[in-house]
């Protein structure tokens, strides 16, 4: 069942070039976007002008307080990996519809090696 009215909506986690093309595509599509970044000079309505939303500071912080469900798509395309791999640890347990992650082929056997490590750690 849709709701009247809902959109579906682009979490794109990363203000960098990457993500200004996807931002471009996305409001193309109509989805409702949100730029998640922490640097002011990428996270901004100059570079963003039609964004829904841009939420400033902390990446993993504001990913948890952030309201993620089933229509939710999230893209990670932040300036490295330990970024990256922050913002999937945050997201990968969320109701999202989608998460991905952009990245060479060692860059995300690297993150995911990692996640598998810290995830079978006995606490």
């Amino acid at each position: 069942m849709k709701v009247i009215g809902s959109r579906e909506k682009l979490l794109i986690v990363g203000g960098g070039h990457v993500a200004l093309e996807l931002y471009k595509f996305a409001k193309l599509l109509n989805l409702y976007v949100v730029i998640f970044e922490d640097r002011e000079e990428f996270g901004n309505r100059e570079r963003f002008p039609e964004a829904d939303e841009i939420v400033l500071g902390d990446i993993v912080t504001n990913l948890k307080n952030y309201p993620i469900d089933d229509r939710c798509f999230i893209v990670i395309v932040t300036r490295g990996h330990e970024y990256d791999e922050a913002a999937l640890r945050e997201v990968i347990t969320r109701d999202a519809k989608y998460i991905g992650m952009i990245g060479s082929k060692n860059k995300v056997n690297y993150i995911f090696s990692n996640l598998k490590k810290k995830a079978t750690k006995k606490p």
